[in-house]
């Protein structure tokens, strides 16, 4: 079963929605609506985890979604929801019933477990687009059961991050330990992690930025630098060096990788490589796979002015 969430802050395409595609047979099934038509104003939604929330057995959809409309009024009002859709299991083309966790989640967001003085817990990272955030959440219950929304706790990670536009939770500096990486998308963008504390619910978020300065190429509104960041190794088998992080940079058209500047687990300055510029264009989400089993990962950058996907490899 695939999971399409769509729908985009444009005019005409502010409606979205989730729909499920059942791959598993031969032929591929008809898109089934998951989530209710709200009269309240339409939804655009951008990711989709699965995860057994209520703990019963099956897989339910975690998911955050936007509503900003340019004209409020006939639209509906600004606003932003991260929740969770049950699993009907017997009956999944069904509207699913959903779940209100919290108002503020936007766009993405992942779900993760995190240690603390107790032992792990699960928890929900979110990056807040619209009202500006870092955020994390987890539930009090014992059995890390999400059903009841007053069990529901989240702690302010950052709240100078600007529009967060994506987090990635990974070993970035090999320590052994979890970090969040982060993009900052603006005017004046930037990359950034956080050294996650021992407690996340109660330690410190050591921040460190590690890029700044992406600017879009040409000024307006909606428009930001940079795109979604993630870290990956060059070499698929190498499991003892930090990571570069790969970096589109959306509305500047260009895209980077950002190579540690040594091993050293307190080093957190990186050097920044342009590899490819479209210009005027965009450059989107990047995308990564060892695609001929040559051992080294390739990239795969979406140009859209050109209509075109541009495949690069780290193979030499």
């Amino acid at each position: 079963m695939v999971a399409i969430p769509y729908g985009f802050l444009v005019p005409f395409k502010t409606d979205g929605a989730i729909k499920l595609v059942d791959i598993s047979g031969n032929k591929i099934g008809r898109p089934i609506q998951v989530t209710a038509n709200d009269r309240s104003g339409s939804w655009f939604y951008h990711r989709v985890i699965w995860h057994d929330m209520d703990k019963d057995g099956d897989m339910d959809i975690v998911t955050a979604r936007a509503r900003e409309p340019i004209i409020p009024i006939g639209f509906g009002r600004k606003d932003q929801e991260l929740l969770w859709l049950e699993n009907p299991s017997n009956n999944v083309s069904s509207p699913w019933k959903q779940h209100l966790l919290a108002h503020g989640p936007d766009v993405y967001f992942q779900y993760a477990t995190l240690t603390t003085t107790g032992g792990s817990k699960d928890c929900i990272i979110v990056s807040q687009f619209f009202t500006k955030n870092l955020t994390v959440f987890w539930t009090t219950d014992p059995n890390e059961n999400w059903s009841d929304a007053s069990k529901v706790m989240s702690r302010e990670i950052d709240g100078t991050i600007g529009a967060a536009f994506e987090v990635v939770v990974q070993d970035l500096n090999k320590d052994g330990r979890l970090d969040l990486l982060v993009v900052s998308n603006g005017n004046n963008g930037s990359v950034v992690a956080y050294e996650i504390p021992h407690d996340f619910r109660s330690g410190t978020f050591v921040k460190h930025v590690l890029a700044t300065g992406f600017t879009p190429r040409h000024p307006g509104t909606g428009k930001g630098s940079p795109g979604s960041a993630f870290a990956l190794h060059p070499q698929t088998n190498d499991s003892t060096t930090k990571p570069i992080i790969v970096v589109p940079g959306d509305d500047d058209g260009a895209a980077y990788y950002l190579t540690p500047r040594s091993q050293s687990t307190t080093d957190w300055s990186y050097v920044r490589t342009k590899f490819y510029d479209e210009g005027d264009g965009i450059v989107g989400a990047i995308a990564h796979a060892d695609i001929n089993g040559d051992g080294f990962e390739e990239l795969f950058v979406p140009a859209y002015t050109k209509n075109m996907v541009l495949v690069y490899t780290f193979a030499r």
